[in-house]
Parts: structure tokens; C-alpha cells; sequence
């Protein structure tokens, strides 16, 4: 019984040339130099997998598959595939950098069955047959197995589709040259974890890890590691991806963002699209510009950005009543030399609360579910409550003389120049010209032009 009638696997050396063979030969220096630099679907790099290359079983493949062949040392004394023509076993080392393309299966009249290919240069007809068990059957047992020595140029082409060109992130040490003085053919190689790179080539690794990246750091020198993406006829699964096998899994391998916007992302899964309500005033910027915002204004989270992998600093962007704000906070209450009272003003628990709750700053409630270590200050000593003038002064912006230092912030934020006063006090300097002046107990004293 013929399944697929007329159909089998082809053959090119002519696409092996023109392209599917790369190395780390950089093409402005001399060939075959041999010269070495030594120097973890939840995540970004997984769900770009499963977007653009999904595993396919041998069970499901379908004519017109391309797959180029890489014998490996246990491949090449061994016969894989069989000549349509003339019935012989012919050697995977004779087919090697070939590339044949799938025609589909059919049964033997033993029940056995046979995977027809053509050879795309000569259109040559082969195949790889099964003598123990029916196609149904191998698709039951089969554990991410397939063909022999074949590499799935499915994954390549998309490879180089998607990654030629692109920045990445190695969330590996481990990478490699091509050394023609080597028995294997390249040496391994260490680069720092994050280092940057762009990829500048893409090929035909092997066929547990057919995509074959090459890559340039920033200090001009080329590199490469050969990756399992789909894991399609890779003989692999993704959990056979560990200890010295881990690097070769393009998730476990490269980052596909810096660690910057790694870090951006962990933040933004606990603050996106959720309400946040001001504890009290503070500048921030709209369309550049410094604003005064009052307490209690209720805003949108649209996007958390850090401001780099050394910082502690992300930049909120907000929105409420149809205008865009930006503020820089952090989430980590440390001790900065020259703010007031000697802790950061932009800690995040400090100036907002999750919700559309309004939670005036002297209160103690600090949220920890945003990922950040909080520690409480000392408990403010204002009086001010939602009935008393103080507060309706807060409300609306107004310091007024007897305020503390914790009600002047919520009124008009932080200021922005703090100094002292022969009288022992201190003035806050903001930037629409408030002039506050506190007396040696810390309460307002003094209102320059309000």
C-alpha cells in the first residue's frame, strides 16, 4: 500500500554554497585564522520559540520539508539511506552537505515503512527505512527522534530570517571559533554572561543543534554557537538540555533583550496596567515639561523602564485624565547622602500606593508585593487629618505656616534645592519660585512667594 505515492528526498551541494556553510573566518582577515580571544515557555527567549518555530514530528512532516545533511562521527560509517533506483545502501558521509527535501512515507509490503526524499541538485531519489515497526507505530514510540544526520533547514531559514542583523544578550559562557587546526574544528571559548553581540551570519550546525549563529562583540571579534530551536528531527527534547548540553538551547543560550530589559520586564508583570494613587505631591514630567502633581491623583501603569542594568532607577510612564506622566523611582529603599532626611524621595512605596486608594505618606502601610525590601521610617509627627485646613491646604497644593516637613511634600512634592538657614532652619527652593522656610523644629515658618 503506497500512503504517499510517487513522493522521496532531494539533494544540492549548490545551496550548501550559497550560504548554509558559515564560520567564524572573518572575511577582511586571512582565512582559517586561528586566533582566540579569551575573555535561563515563560521568558522572552521561550515564547519567541514557540511563536516562530514549532516543533514538528515526524508524524506530522509534510512534503516539501528541507533538511541538509551533517553526518556525525557515529553517522559515517553507517548506511542510513537506501538509492530508489538501484536498491543500495549508500553512506551519509557520500550524501554529506547535501540537501534533500521530503516527499513523504510509504508502505512496505512487509508492513514496514520507508521515508522518501529527493536530492535538490540532482534529483536523485532516497530513502530511510523502518524494518521494525509500522509509520503509526514509530509516530506512538517515538521520543523527539527522526532521521539520522539530518538538520532541519526549516529553523535555519527562519533563523536567518529573524536573527541576521539582530543585538543579543549570551546568557552563556560558552562559545566558540572555527579552527581548522583542531581535530573537531573549533575551540571553545569564554565570554562574560550579558555580554552584547550582533548576529552577523547564520548556518548548518549539526543535527541536534542545526542552527549555527556567528556572532560580533563589541570589540570586533567572532564567535559562534550551534542551537536547537524547534527541536525538529534534533533526536532531542528540551529537557535532555542540561549541564554541558544547556548552552546548545537558544533559550538557555541568548537573550533576546539586554538585562536591563530583562530587568524591565520582571518589574513591569508586577505594576502593568494596574491603578496606582499618588501619596503625595511630586513633580514629574509631561511631554518633557516639570509638573507639580497633587496628592491623590489616581493613575494607569502603561510602561516600567530601567534605566540600565547598574541602576536602580526605572522611569514610570503614567497616564490620568487623558495627559502622559513620567517619573524615575525605585524600588529599593536605600540611604542617599543629601536628601532631606537621608532616604531616597524616589522610593516607590513612598510616593505611591497600589490602587485607587488614596493612603496619605505619613501612614506606615508600605507595600512589598512589588518585588522591593522596604524598611519604615520613623512615624511623621503631623496631625493633619482629612477634617483639618492643613490637610484641605495639602489637597490643593498649599503650604500653609505650621506645616511639617512630610506635609510640605505632599502639598508640592520634593523640592528642588534644600540649604540651610543662619537660624538654624532649613528652605526648600522649588522650581515655580516657593520659597519654604522651616524653623529649627522642623515646621513651616515662612512662605515666599506661594
Amino acid at each position: 500500500m503506497i500512503v504517499a505515492a510517487g513522493l522521496a528526498l532531494m539533494c544540492s551541494t549548490s545551496h550548501a554554497q550559497s550560504g548554509y556553510i558559515v564560520t567564524t573566518y572573518d572575511t577582511t582577515s586571512a582565512a582559517g585564522s586561528d586566533s582566540v580571544v579569551a575573555t535561563s515557555a515563560s521568558s522572552a527567549e521561550e515564547k519567541f520559540l514557540a511563536e516562530h518555530f514549532p516543533y514538528i514530528s515526524v508524524c506530522d512532516w509534510h512534503p516539501g520539508m528541507r533538511f541538509f545533511v551533517v553526518p556525525g562521527d557515529e553517522d559515517s560509517f553507517i548506511r542510513t539511506f537506501t538509492d530508489s533506483l538501484t536498491g543500495h545502501e549508500v553512506g551519509t558521509s557520500e550524501l554529506a552537505h547535501k540537501v534533500l527535501e521530503y516527499r513523504g512515507h510509504e508502505r512496505t509490503e512487509r508492513g514496514w515503512f520507508r521515508m522518501m526524499f529527493v536530492c535538490e541538485e540532482t534529483q536523485h531519489a532516497y530513502y530511510y527505512e523502518v524494518r521494525t515497526l509500522s509509520f503509526d507505530d514509530y509516530c506512538r514510540r517515538i521520543q523527539g527522534g527522526g532521521v539520522p544526520a539530518l538538520a532541519f533547514l526549516g529553523d535555519v531559514d527562519r533563523a536567518r530570517e529573524l536573527l541576521i542583523g539582530r543585538e543579543l544578550w549570551l546568557k552563556s559562557p560558552v562559545v566558540y571559533r572555527d579552527s581548522p587546526s583542531s581535530a573537531s574544528g573549533y575551540v571553545e571559548s569564554q565570554l562574560r554572561v550579558g555580554t552584547h553581540v550582533r548576529v552577523e551570519r547564520v548556518g548548518v550546525g549539526t543535527r541536534e543543534y542545526p542552527v549555527k549563529i556567528v556572532f560580533r562583540t563589541d570589540d570586533g571579534q567572532l564567535y559562534f554557537n550551534s542551537v536547537a530551536m524547534s527541536c525538529t528531527n534534533s533526536a532531542m527534547s528540551n529537557e535532555d538540555f542540561i549541564m554541558n548540553k544547556e548552552h546548545h538551547h537558544f533559550a538557555k543560550a541568548f537573550s533576546i533583550g539586554s538585562q536591563s530589559d530583562m530587568k524591565s520586564a520582571k518589574m513591569s508583570e508586577q505594576l502593568l496596567g494596574k491603578y496606582v494613587t499618588l501619596r503625595r505631591a511630586c513633580q514629574m514630567t509631561v511631554a518633557g515639561v516639570p509638573t507639580s502633581v497633587r496628592a491623590a491623583t489616581k493613575f494607569v501603569v502603561q510602561s516600567v523602564k530601567s534605566k540600565g542594568v547598574d541602576s536602580p532607577y526605572y522611569t514610570l510612564t503614567l497616564t490620568s485624565g487623558g495627559k502622559v506622566y513620567r517619573k524615575d523611582v525605585t524600588f529599593e529603599n536605600s540611604s542617599v547622602v543629601g536628601d532631606i532626611d537621608g532616604n531616597d524621595e524616589s522610593y516607590f512605596d513612598d510616593l505611591f500606593t497600589i490602587g485607587e486608594t488614596y493612603v496619605p505618606s505619613n501612614s506606615e502601610i508600605r507595600h512589598t508585593h512589588t518585588g522591593s525590601t522596604t524598611r519604615r521610617r520613623g512615624s511623621s509627627q503631623s496631625t493633619a487629618t482629612e477634617s483639618s485646613g492643613d490637610f484641605m491646604n495639602m489637597m490643593g497644593g498649599v503650604v500653609s505656616v505650621g506645616m511639617t516637613r512630610e506635609d510640605v511634600r505632599m502639598a508640592k512634592g520634593d523640592p528642588d534645592r534644600t540649604h540651610r538657614l543662619r537660624s538654624g532652619g532649613t528652605q526648600w527652593d522649588y522650581f515655580d519660585g516657593t520659597k519654604v522656610q522651616f524653623n529649627s523644629a522642623g515646621r513651616v515658618s515662612r512662605v515666599i512667594r506661594q
